[in-house]
């Protein structure tokens, strides 16, 4: 992807321009659900003409095997992972070098560093047990005992792989990357919540709406797609987890690993940004009552969620997009 990627960008990081109509004050770029689709947006008066790339191409001359051409095909991928891009904006990390262009906070690095740890010193024991509920983490992570295993399970992990006993560095090296790399599902589960805090909501609302007919159906049918949608995202969650409970063999093709799990993040990442118009009412109403505005999010939500994923039976696996 990175060499595929600098080759149709001429090795550029940024979205820099040579034709004048990307010099329009105030244009962009952007994309409908998962990057399809995506146009030029530009000011025409008091509105905003949007132009498909295709027709972009042919209205302005800009050709294929141009500079600005190989661009917009760098525009296309881009818009996967943000939501609008600006002429003279940093292209994504993820298509630069697979890292990503969003950040995580230090207690998502402390919970995939603390999974892990706890990965190895279950390692130390003959078994390599399921994923721990997040809320034990921490406090596992911090037993003096489990240190203790973690740090036996160093040299353990070295002569699994066949590695000399001063080459135990090279271990540690990888498993600090490895909960690097992990930090961003952590960030991802944690944005996970703003979305199953929503089905509670609902089961509340129903109660006050019993009576009327038509936003007790709109809950209903809010309900059945939240439903299918949580059980898809959960699953790409499962087999992240699934995957780095089996410690040993992650290490040992630890590139290939690297590459799945950032193939999850990007997925996952995707999909969020979809939510993000659906999530932001049900946090900032108050779902104790009945009002006008209660009745108008659970209307929009619907509109949203069938219309983004109300005809998809799967949001594609690991690795799928």
């Amino acid at each position: 992807m990175q060499k595929e990627t600098q080759e149709e960008s001429d090795g550029s990081t940024h979205f820099i321009f040579d034709h004048k109509v990307f010099s329009v004050e105030g244009c962009y770029f952007t994309a409908d659900r998962n990057g399809d689709k995506p146009k030029f947006l530009m000011p025409m008066g008091d509105e905003m003409a949007a132009i498909a790339i295709g027709s972009l191409r042919q209205e302005f001359g800009v050709a294929e095997d141009s500079s600005d051409g190989r661009l917009l095909d760098v525009v296309a991928k881009s818009l996967k992972h943000v939501q609008e891009i600006r002429p003279n904006d940093s292209i994504p990390q993820e298509l630069l070098d697979g890292s990503a262009s969003w950040s995580v906070e230090e207690r998502h690095r402390t919970a995939a560093h603390a999974r892990i740890k706890i990965q190895l010193a279950t390692l130390m024991t003959g078994r390599e047990d399921q994923v721990i509920d997040p809320d034990q983490l921490e406090q596992l992570a911090d037993d003096p005992k489990i240190k203790k295993k973690v740090q036996e399970a160093f040299g353990l992990v070295a002569k699994k792989l066949g590695l000399a006993p001063d080459q135990k560095q090279e271990v540690i090296n990888k498993i600090e990357q490895l909960g690097h790399e992990l930090a961003y599902i952590e960030g991802l589960r944690e944005r996970f919540e703003s979305i199953t805090d929503i089905p509670p909501k609902i089961e509340r609302l129903g109660k006050f709406y019993g009576n009327q007919t038509t936003t007790r159906e709109e809950l209903d049918r809010v309900k059945v797609l939240l439903q299918g949608a949580i059980e898809d995202i959960e699953t790409v969650f499962d087999i992240v987890d699934a995957q780095t409970c089996e410690i040993m063999t992650v290490l040992r093709n630890f590139k290939v690993y690297v590459e799945q799990i950032r193939d999850a993040r990007d997925d996952l990442h995707r999909r969020f940004m979809d939510w993000d118009d659906v999530i932001e009412p049900w946090q900032a109403e108050d779902c104790r009552e009945r009002s006008p505005a209660v009745e108008q999010m659970v209307k929009e939500s619907y509109r949203l969620l069938a219309q983004r994923f109300a005809q998809t039976q799967a949001w594609g696996l690991m690795g799928r997009s």
